[in-house]
C-alpha cells in the first residue's frame, strides 16, 4: 500500500511538472502572439500617421505656393 501511494505521488508530481511545462509553453506562445499583434498595430498606426503627415505637407505646400503666386501677381499688377 505504501509503495502504491509512493508511485501515485510520483505520477502526480510528473503530471504537475508536465502541466506546468505545457502552461509555460502556451503562455510563451500567447505572449509572442500578443507582442506580434501589438507590433503590427503600432506599425499600422505609424504608417497611417506618416500618410496623414504627407497629405498635410502636400496640402500646405500647395496652399503656400498659391499664396505666394497670388502675392507675386498682386505685386506685378501694382507695378503695371
Amino acid at each position: 500500500l505504501q509503495l502504491d501511494k509512493y508511485m501515485l505521488e510520483c505520477q502526480l508530481q510528473q503530471l504537475r511538472a508536465q502541466i506546468a511545462a505545457r502552461n509555460n509553453i502556451e503562455f510563451a506562445e500567447q505572449s509572442r502572439l500578443l507582442q506580434q499583434r501589438f507590433q503590427d498595430e503600432i506599425q499600422s498606426v505609424a504608417l497611417h500617421h506618416a500618410e496623414l503627415v504627407q497629405g498635410i505637407t502636400t496640402d500646405l505646400s500647395a496652399y503656400v505656393t498659391n499664396i505666394l503666386q497670388k502675392s507675386i501677381e498682386d505685386i506685378e499688377s501694382l507695378r503695371s
